[in-house]
């Protein structure tokens, strides 16, 4: 459903109102999306990116890249995620590796993968997932890519001599 226009020269919406816009959202939803929907034009977008700043910093919205906007409660349609567990169907569990919402992260049930030559991920494995939302708070992902496990660390020592020189 599409939001009521403003008419020419009404100004802005109001931040309820751009949360709403970009909560019902199924696409990509970026500063020309809002203005096309609010028929905002001219010198007003200026002031629409200072109110998506600000929205931002609030935590009303969530950044997606340079011009993109999401809410943050949501997860983008391409995400990674970390292989947690296996639910009782024995398929793989995931969390994303990047969440910012209010809470503790959605729930990902990872599908097999839809194509050959794409191994099933194990526990650890980090996997690149095309979700599709299920309800609030679970998502059902497709694997494109297994990636590697958590990435590893480095330990090194370090010690300094005597007469002040390094020594690695």
């Amino acid at each position: 459903m599409a939001p009521k226009r403003s008419p020419k020269g009404q100004g802005l919406p109001s931040r309820e109102q751009i949360l709403d816009f970009v909560n019902a959202a199924d696409g990509k939803v970026g500063k020309r999306e809002i203005a096309r929907a609010f028929g905002i034009t001219g010198a007003d977008r200026v002031a629409l990116k200072t109110l998506l700043r600000d929205m931002a910093e609030d935590g009303l919205i969530a950044r997606r890249g340079r011009k993109r906007v999401m809410s943050p409660n949501k997860l983008p349609p391409v995400t990674v995620a970390e292989v947690t567990g296996i639910d009782l169907d024995g398929d793989p569990v995931a969390r994303p590796t990047e969440w910012h919402g209010d809470g503790s992260p959605p729930t990902i049930t990872v599908l097999p993968p839809s194509r050959r030559g794409v191994r099933p991920p194990g526990m650890g494995d980090r996997v690149l997932l095309r979700l599709s939302k299920i309800d609030e708070r679970s998502y059902e992902g497709r694997i494109i890519k297994v990636l590697a496990a958590r990435p590893g660390r480095i330990v090194g020592v370090y010690r300094r001599a005597g007469d002040g020189q390094d020594m690695g």
